[in-house]
């Protein structure tokens, strides 16, 4: 048997000689590695992975041979931990070789997606979000709290408060905010995906959910603009972002890689799909939620019927508490003589005041002769109205005292309308701006805006609301009938006529 072997296994090398460490190195390759016989390096010995290239003998290089250390010395590694290294590179080199993931990507069909697209759109998404969250925090508080006045109410027509008051801004109970963050929630966890593997079924998802969000934005809008006749800037910005990323998704849906021998992710064809698929669903939604009312033809109907119409209705309405109504108010809207009287306690600076205000003309218009409506001044403003501890709407009181004014000189109806149309621009100049554009006598009102000769008859309206137990606004005397809050359905307005048409004797005159 040769010198230092063993029954065919080398002896240890510690503690020899140079020249028998030299003997080990000159054993064959498969029998070089610790000394162990049937052992091989933990290195393929040809291939793309040769000790030349290989991360641990990489420091082998030139004159080094394998099996010594940085020192030219044999190595003092065991079997066991040869065998240890060679498992632990086996697993981990696969590993290695599958985070470069650029051409294994594009050689399993799944390539990269348009990268600059997707973040673009996890951007707009963030921003829908954004905004869905801030509109969801007013329509919060305007169900906490009527008096609340949002600071995106500029005037005119920019009006955000009657948009996100009225029954168009929630969808079977759910505010329509909501429903807008759940949907920009997905599409940017879509669009979040979609930046790892280009799956068909991301891209798809992400045009069906934009074109959802497209769809009902157009809808929203044409609410908006024709049906309430007010514009949110809010809303506005929401629309836009709603645009902005239709155009991000299609134009990255149709830039959408595929592998060789693959049919397009999206199509054209797709994407039309997409779009009807979105029309029809917010079609079918607009027509199961619309907002209905009776808004009947007949001007007059009978209690049995009016009760078949709608039971909840009449025996809420019905059931509602009768007070003495106060003499005095202005004639507002309908005639002096109609059978139907109409007492509202209100306030300029109050948004569901001026949508009540716009449900009161429209009835007005549709029965002529059968009701009046008669202004009587409540103004959540603690400086001319005892009943409020604290001031919500500062200008409140300024703008009651145009108003009557405006009432010396005979317009207090044009100046009414006026005030709710202009009801975030309630200053001084605004008051004497809109004095000039009614036709009064301007000298004539800023010497009574400037003495205050209208504060009195605002302090004594404060006052008879208060006895009646008002304490928010809009409040109502519908012949003597209470109703705290807006009928803001559709015909409710119409049916109490009705009921007290029917029912004169029954309800003080």
């Amino acid at each position: 048997m040769r010198r230092g072997t063993t029954k065919g296994r080398s002896t240890p090398t510690r503690g020899r000689s140079g020249k028998a460490r030299r003997w080990v190195h000159d054993l064959p390759a498969r029998r070089r590695w610790s000394g162990c016989t049937a052992a091989r390096p933990p290195y393929p010995t040809t291939g793309r992975f040769s000790k030349r290239t290989h991360p641990i003998s990489s420091r082998a290089r030139g004159s080094r041979r394998a099996g010594s250390n940085r020192y030219g010395r044999a190595s003092r590694r065991t079997p066991q931990r040869a065998q240890l290294q060679t498992h632990s590179l086996a697993v981990n080199l696969p590993a290695v070789r599958h985070r470069s993931t650029s051409r294994e990507r594009r050689q399993s069909g799944f390539p990269a997606p348009p990268t600059r697209l997707i973040s673009a759109t996890v951007l707009l998404a963030a921003t829908g979000i954004a905004v869905a969250a801030l509109i969801a925090y007013i329509h919060l508080r305007h169900q906490r709290d009527s008096a609340y006045t949002s600071f995106c109410n500029v005037g005119g027509v920019f009006d955000c408060d009657r948009v996100l008051t009225s029954s168009f801004s929630a969808v079977a109970g759910v505010p329509v905010a909501y429903l807008a963050l759940i949907a920009y929630a997905g599409i940017a966890a879509m669009a979040v995906a979609a930046r790892r593997t280009a799956r068909p079924i991301l891209a798809h998802g992400l045009v069906a959910g934009a074109s959802a969000c497209l769809v009902f934005s157009l809808y929203m809008a044409g609410i908006s603009l024709f049906v309430l006749r007010a514009v949110c800037l809010l809303c506005s910005a929401w629309y836009l972002v709603a645009i902005a990323t239709f155009a991000a998704v299609v134009a990255a849906a149709l830039r959408w890689p595929r592998a060789p021998g693959r049919p397009p992710a999206v199509s054209p064809a797709a994407l039309w799909g997409w779009i009807a698929a979105a029309t029809v669903g917010v079609a079918a939604l607009a027509a199961f939620t619309w907002p209905r009312g009776w808004l009947p033809a007949a001007r007059h109907m009978s209690l049995e019927a009016l009760r078949a119409m709608d039971p909840d209705f009449f025996d809420w309405y019905t059931s509602l508490p009768v007070v003495t109504p106060p003499a005095g108010g202005h004639l507002a809207l309908g005639s002096p003589a109609a059978p139907v009287t109409i007492i509202e306690f209100s306030d300029f600076e109050c948004a569901y005041c001026r949508q009540n205000h716009d449900l009161l003309k429209d009835l007005a218009a549709r029965r002529p002769g059968q009701v009046g409506v008669y202004y009587r001044h409540f103004p959540l403003d603690a400086s001319c109205n005892d009943a409020v501890r604290r001031t919500i709407h500062p200008r409140a009181c300024r703008a009651a005292e145009a108003a009557e004014c405006a009432a010396a000189q005979g317009r207090f109806a044009a100046m009414a309308d006026a005030l709710f149309e202009h009801q975030g621009e309630l200053h001084e100049a605004t008051f004497l701006r809109l004095a000039e554009q009614i036709g009064l006598d301007v000298a004539k009102f800023r010497r009574c805006m400037d003495e205050h000769q209208g504060l009195a008859k605002v302090v004594a309206d404060a006052r008879a609301g208060s006895e009646l137990h008002v304490t928010s606004t809009p409040t109502l005397l519908i012949n003597g009938r209470k109703v705290v809050g807006s009928l803001s359905r559709p015909g409710a307005y119409d049916v109490a006529v009705m009921i007290e048409a029917q029912s004169l004797g029954k309800a003080p005159r």
